[in-house]
Order: C-alpha cells, then structure tokens, then sequence
C-alpha cells in the first residue's frame, strides 16, 4: 500500500571532500549522522528515526564492512532498522530511493540516509582504479577494461554519432571547476581553463586527466520524514523520484552514445512530479568523466 503523504528532507549535512588519511571510514560516517541530527531545525529524537541506510559504492574501499549496524548504533537508537547499499555510482540515490518508498508504504515514519567513501586506504591511483573496474560486465573484467576505458568508449561513440570535440568535454571541466570555487566543500577550489585541460596527459583517449573525477574521502547524510513539518518549517519535498537500469555492459547497449537509464530514470521522475526538464533551475549530476554529464 502506498500512503498519500508528502515525503520532506528535514535534515542534511556533508563533510568537506578531500584526503582524510587522520579519519577512518566510521569516524566520517559519525561525524555526518551527529551533522545531520544538529541541523534539523526543531530538532529531532534519534528514536524517532526507525530506519537507517548506508551507501557506498564498494567494499574495496575504506577498510570497512558491516556499516549499516555500524550507523545504528552512531544514531543511538538501537529499535532502527540498518543496512548498507551499492550499485555503483547511484548508491547514495539508491538508497534516497528506498527511504523514499518504505516512508510511501508505511514501514517508517523517518529515515537516516549515510553515503560515504575513504578512497585515499588505497596505495596508490592504479589500486583504487583496479578496485573501479571490477564495476563492470564481467567480459570487459576479462578483457582488462578500466573505468576510464569504458567512459572512453562512450564517448568515441559520442564523437562519432553527434561531431562532439574535444573542446566541448573540456568546457564540462571548466563549468564544473568555477562551480566549485563557490563551494566551500569541494576538493579544488580553483578555475581552469580549456587550454589547460586540452593539455592534460590523456588517460583513455578521447579522455584527459582533467576530464576525469579525482579520488577523495567524504560522506554525507540526509534525514527523511513522511511527516517533515513536524521537524522543520522549511521541508525539501521530494516531488518525484525514478530508478531505472540499461544492460551492465557497455558493449551490450544499443546504442553506446547514450546513457538510456538516465534518460528514463529523469523522464519517471519528471512524470511524477509534473513537470519537464525546462521547470528545473538547477542540476546535479554525475560526472565521474565530462562524457558522462554529456550523454
């Protein structure tokens, strides 16, 4: 049964992005769930939160398992309901979209949401890319592709269908990076130019170093409520919210130029909210690589 109520973040907090080699992965995860309970704005009993999910994109990473327990017990209230996420790099909207629908069914009033990664336990670059690339379809494992390989492919078939040059990917990094000047939890805090990008050393042609996403520590966590005016005056409702999935590999998609799941999963959530893309003022997306934001 789906409950005809309004589901609202009420409470939200982030650590900066940046190495944490003094941090391990459960001193973030604490730090974001006691951040997240502060900025709640008429407070709120950790009782009162009866389902906690932890999200990160893989074990491999952070020295840590078994962290949605972990979580429940850093909330304080040992009645919660824990467990941990993954599906790669939406596992924090992963579990956003499970809250979301236990809060719709009735099986909690509100939900504690964790996503976390401490990439720097790894040795070095190449180690934390190998534990990427065990993302996947097992054939392209077998075949020694990397993530940045993959993201290569995508847009090689980018280039080829839609005359997409260099320069345009380039133009992502340069957005992103002067966005990030206005952010004070971003890893670089700096501008860049397209001349500076184009010169990067290349890491999966048509891919640059400066076209791709840096390895970092952080988390993150956020506090839903099927009842949000309880806690705050001010609720983020969540108007609409979509899941959808297109074949692991990226050599079994029909059409490589094109990120179909994305596509569908915003059409779902538009759908749902009653609205197009042209209503939206502001978006977050994925970027592990420009092609990425652009496909």
């Amino acid at each position: 049964m789906v409950l005809r109520v309004s589901i609202g973040i009420i409470g939200a907090y982030s650590l900066k992005y940046e190495s944490r080699s003094q941090l391990e992965a459960w001193d973030m995860i604490r730090e974001s769930i006691k951040g997240a309970l502060n900025s709640v704005d008429k407070g709120i009993d950790p009782r009162d939160i009866e389902l906690v999910i932890v999200s990160n994109f893989s074990d491999g990473y952070g020295n840590l398992l078994h962290s949605g327990p972990l979580a429940v017990d850093y909330l304080g209230n040992p009645s919660a309901k824990g467990f941990r996420v993954e599906n790669a790099c939406v596992s924090g909207s992963t579990a956003l979209y499970i809250a979301y629908n236990f809060l719709k069914a009735g099986l909690a009033r509100n939900a504690l949401i964790v996503g976390f990664e401490k990439m720097s336990t790894q040795p070095s670059g190449s180690a934390a890319n190998e534990i990427l690339a065990k993302a996947a379809h097992p054939l392209e494992i077998v075949a020694g592709a990397s993530f940045a390989g993959l993201y290569a492919l995508i847009a090689k078939a980018y280039m080829d269908k839609y005359g997409l040059k260099k320069e345009d990917m380039a133009l992502v990094a340069v957005k992103n990076h002067e966005n990030a000047v206005r952010n004070p939890l971003a890893q670089f805090r700096r501008k860049i130019t397209i001349e500076e990008v184009l010169s990067s050393q290349y890491v999966a042609w048509p891919l640059k170093l400066m076209d791709s996403s840096p390895l970092t520590d952080g988390a993150a966590a956020l506090i839903v409520s099927a009842e949000p005016k309880m806690y705050t005056d001010t609720p983020a409702y969540i108007k609409g919210i979509s899941m959808a999935h297109d074949k692991p590999g990226v050599f079994q998609r029909e059409d490589m130029a094109m990120l179909r799941a994305i596509k569908e999963a915003a059409d779902n959530a538009y759908r749902q909210a009653g609205v197009t893309a042209r209503n939206i003022n502001v978006f977050e997306v994925h970027d592990a690589f420009t092609i990425a934001e652009i496909a």
